[in-house]
């Protein structure tokens, strides 16, 4: 368990800008029982996590075996109101989905979904059929077609739990919170407009005209920011650098930022993930729109041209976070990296960093690799 605690967590140099990643892990194992759902959770992650390193099936088999039993006794103690919101219980469903990932092979890929039904169905105490996602905030909807109407009827449960270090300091129009709440429901409820053809002008044009607001939206949360979880971009390789460099058939980007820590670089790339899907529906609903002449054409602003020039720039914003999230010193892919103000030559070993960085990673990645208008270097 020690070196699972290693590997998964991080503790926030500042709790006060960044949450960290599990910072607070250790600290409740100590302070509760071994036999807790919680230590129960670390120690199944743990397991599969060894297993995979030795590349021992059977470590990794009793991990298997214990997880179904951790489920019943997890569902059996958020049953109870007092207990669902507490940051122990919270931390619990974190480590099923590390566990979930961890514990992942090619032959058994498909059981994701099953486990992510099943755990929306305890979080929420709703039947499993509602495939809400296993989340600790709901959001409360009017709207049937579209969801939501505007983005002030969202309420976040519970209340003192938020992205940002310090909620109540945050415009709540302006929090990434309260945009996630808004963009999920929407995304999920909206999708058969991608590929149904039945579906009525007036409601791609509907759809498409909130996309936009919500679009809008997400772009203006950069400006809310703290200086601290400003990217900062710290070189750039050329095309011979990147392929001097290319590890296997890792394809390096041309530029490298780094970030305060994983989980504000994490939460930026979730952003950006969600602003790649709203472009694609837009992208989308505009030209199912037009050949119509009844419906107004969009503006210009969100031209096929401009929407491609935008989902290249978060493309290539999400593959310059790579190197921070994998290596431990991504400085080392640079030919001149900066040391004390000044530039040196000198070549460093790259440092693999911890696990949960391409674990944090992954689906991100798969987002993007969806998308057919992602090609060449980028996909």
């Amino acid at each position: 368990m020690a070196v699972f605690l290693q590997d998964y967590c991080v503790a926030s140099k500042d709790p006060s800008i960044s949450r960290g990643y599990l910072s607070s892990l250790q600290s409740m194992l100590l302070a509760g029982s071994s036999k807790s759902n919680l230590a129960e959770a670390t120690r199944l992650g743990a397991l599969a996590s060894l297993g995979n390193k030795l590349g021992n099936p059977d470590i990794t088999r009793r991990a298997c075996l214990s997880y179904p039993e951790l489920l019943r006794s997890f569902q059996a103690t958020i049953s109870r109101a007092t207990a669902i919101s507490t940051v122990e219980s919270l931390t619990i469903v974190v480590l099923l989905g590390l566990y979930e990932m961890i514990s992942a092979t090619a032959d058994q890929f498909g059981g994701h979904r099953t486990h992510f039904i099943g755990l929306s169905a305890i979080l929420s105490s709703r039947s499993s059929d509602d495939e809400y996602p296993p989340t600790v905030m709901v959001c409360k909807t009017r709207a049937p077609n579209l969801s939501i109407t505007s983005l002030s009827e969202i309420s976040i449960w519970p209340h003192d739990i938020s992205i940002s270090c310090n909620p109540g300091a945050d415009n709540p129009t302006n929090s990434l919170d309260v945009l996630l709440l808004g963009f999920g429901p929407f995304f999920r409820q909206n999708q058969d407009l991608l590929t149904d053809t039945l579906v009525p002008p007036e409601r791609l044009l509907q759809a498409r005209e909130f996309a936009i607001s919500m679009y809008e939206e997400f772009a203006s949360w950069p400006s809310t920011l703290p200086q601290e979880w400003t990217p900062k971009t710290i070189g750039y390789l050329n095309g011979t650098e990147r392929k001097e460099k290319a590890l296997g058939s890792f394809a390096l980007p041309s530029r490298i930022d780094i970030y305060f820590d994983l989980f504000v670089c994490v939460v930026w790339n979730a952003y950006r993930k969600c602003r790649i899907l709203l472009l694609n529906f837009i992208s989308t609903c505009t030209s199912r729109l037009c050949d119509d002449d009844e419906f107004p054409q969009v503006s210009h602003s969100y031209s096929q041209k401009n929407l491609n020039k935008e989902v290249r720039e978060l493309s290539e914003a999400i593959a310059a976070s790579i190197p921070f999230l994998i290596y431990q010193n991504p400085d080392a892919l640079l030919v001149q990296s900066p040391v004390h103000g000044g530039m040196t030559s000198k070549q460093e070993t790259l440092l693999p960093g911890s696990a949960h960085g391409g674990l944090l990673l992954m689906h991100i990645l798969v987002v993007q690799e969806e998308f057919q208008w992602i090609f060449g270097r980028d996909r």
